[in-house]
């Protein structure tokens, strides 16, 4: 219950450790039964995470007797309505920057076919938008670029991960999997992970720019 209400509340570590454990629970057919709901916050976060049952003041507090189950149903149908509301009004933003970060990432590979000049793409809103870098593979997976990363305006360029091999990442070998127009239009994402260097949680983005060539951008998730 404490590392509930933590996440609930600072999100960070606890938030990630609570939805790992109910994604193992989903795998292994487990319900997850939350503990000590006490607010309309913490009550969306136990949705949010993919909860089956749930207990606490903000629906009653302990008393001798069972009430039967109707008494409780109006308050909850309250309370599932905001959740949708507010999960819609979400997704939708998400999906506004999305499309953004979608026509940002065509507007690269298109620069990247041929000879680019970083400091007219630094006037593009990559920052803006959550785009934190890119690089560029080979088909072996082999990276065959500097890392690029954008910050405060102004594209850096790093040498460190020049010639690091991707290729038994999913986000790689899920793009040479596609033939190749597929792979050239609409890039395929990574699941949400927790960059080693700056403590964001990440999502590397992967398309085609050419028969011999892949390019990765690393993006901002958006969590719910």
């Amino acid at each position: 219950m404490r590392l509930f209400k933590q996440a609930s509340k600072k999100g960070g570590i606890a938030s990630d450790v609570v939805h790992l454990l109910t994604r193992l629970a989903k795998r292994t057919g487990c319900r997850v039964v939350c503990e000590g709901i006490e607010t309309d916050n913490e009550f969306s976060f136990a949705l949010n995470s993919g909860t089956h049952m749930m207990q606490g003041y903000l629906f009653s507090p302990a008393i001798a007797d069972f009430l039967p189950a109707e008494t409780y149903k109006r308050h909850i149908e309250s309370l599932r309505k905001k959740f949708l509301q507010r999960a819609l009004g979400n997704e939708r933003k998400k999906n506004i920057v999305l499309r953004e970060i979608k026509q940002l990432v065509k507007h690269l590979q298109q620069a990247l076919q041929t000879d680019f000049n970083l400091n007219e793409l630094a006037a593009l809103p990559f920052e803006e938008n959550g785009i934190l870098g890119f690089y560029i593979c080979n088909n072996e997976g082999d990276q065959i670029s500097s890392s690029f990363v954008f910050s405060q305006g102004k594209w850096f360029e790093n040498h460190k991960e020049y010639g690091f091999n991707w290729s038994w990442r999913p986000y790689f070998y899920q793009i040479l999997a596609l033939d190749y127009n597929q792979a050239c239009d609409e890039p395929i994402a990574s699941d949400i992970y927790r960059d080693f260097d700056t403590d964001k949680l990440c999502k590397t983005l992967s398309i085609r720019i050419d028969e011999e060539r892949i390019l990765l951008v690393d993006i901002i998730a958006f969590m719910s």
